[in-house]
């Protein structure tokens, strides 16, 4: 009895309390898919899966279940939030690659210009290739005029106090195979950007947010729906309900694998 007692406590709690994070979550959701962050379709399929959590959370008669969709609702509000972080670093990676871009279009027409070689510098050095940049900035500032690149030299003095690899190990050229010295900014083989090629290895899946929805909702259809229809289907049907909620699971599964996939590729 005293378990009993315990069990609807905790599921009415639950019950309660679920809100708080459905309602984060949708709020946010809908943010989202105006600012066009998400597809619509996708956002809409998110909301409606968060409010049929808060509602069967309210109305199922089986309050062991409660706990287990409140924990679904948190798991929304906690993975959406990093999902959107990832995609606005995504987006400042995008920004800088463009600028990366810009700068190999001034090297093609004058590839001595030192003032392009050294913004590609600085951008593999806010990328996190710190050794190819140091590389790069010393050749483009061998012989210029300090008065000139004063603030070059200042930015690489300021670079070189970290210690770097040694020897600074070389780029592999993605379009051709050619091995090339560390800090060419085209390969020796193909003439391709071959820096440029190596700067976008280390991009940040651009769609990570739908991935997340999709493995999350993957989660949560069967998570809500198999509850719903035990609860209001014979043995018999809930058995071809929970096959098909299992399938659709199994197809967002594989739609975020190959979302993931594509952006890779």
């Amino acid at each position: 009895m005293i378990l009993a007692v315990n069990e609807f406590s905790i599921g009415l709690a639950a019950g309660c309390l679920i809100w708080i994070p459905v309602i984060i979550g949708v709020v946010a959701m809908v943010g989202w898919v105006i600012q066009g962050e998400v597809d619509a379709i996708f956002g809409v399929t998110a909301i409606l899966v968060l409010l049929t959590i808060g509602g069967m959370a309210m109305v199922t008669t089986n309050q062991k279940i409660a706990p287990y969709l409140l924990a679904g609702a948190c798991s929304a509000v906690i993975l959406f939030p990093i999902a959107r972080s990832q995609s606005d670093k995504r987006a400042l990676i995008k920004l800088d690659l463009e600028k990366l871009e810009k700068a190999y279009e001034d090297l093609k027409i004058n590839p001595r210009n030192i003032g392009a070689r050294f913004r590609v510098a600085k951008i593999l050095h806010s990328r996190g290739l710190v050794d190819q940049a140091i590389v790069l900035a010393e050749e483009s500032l061998k012989g210029a005029p300090r008065g000139v690149f004063e603030e070059e030299m200042q930015t690489l003095k300021g670079w070189k106090r970290h210690p770097i690899a040694q020897p600074v190990p070389g780029v592999t050229c993605l379009a051709c195979g050619q091995k090339n010295k560390a800090g060419t900014a085209f390969c020796k083989g193909c003439g391709g950007p071959v820096l440029l090629y190596y700067a976008k290895g280390l991009w940040i899946n651009p769609h990570s947010l739908r991935k997340v929805l999709l493995i999350w909702l993957a989660i949560m259809l069967p998570l809500v729906g198999m509850p719903i229809a035990k609860e209001t289907l014979d043995s018999t049907k809930t058995v071809i309900i929970s096959v098909l909620l299992l399938s659709i699971s199994a197809v967002l599964v594989v739609l975020a694998l190959k979302v993931f996939k594509d952006a890779d590729a």
